[in-house]
């Protein structure tokens, strides 16, 4: 299964990223693991509706 994550590295900076993973905890675990070297923030799920994008 593919995770899309919204990762915040500041209020203003942030990246989308697709990982994928067996449940949301590992995709998680594996966002963190990707982005070792910055400081994250918070971590959120990111959800597509249509062709307009929702947080």
């Amino acid at each position: 299964m593919i995770f899309e994550l919204i990762i915040y590295f500041t209020d203003t900076h942030y990246s989308i990223q697709s990982i994928e993973a067996n449940n949301y905890e590992e995709a998680e675990l594996k966002a963190y693991k990707k982005n070792a070297s910055r400081t994250i923030q918070k971590i959120e799920p990111y959800f597509k509706k249509g062709r307009e994008y929702v947080n």
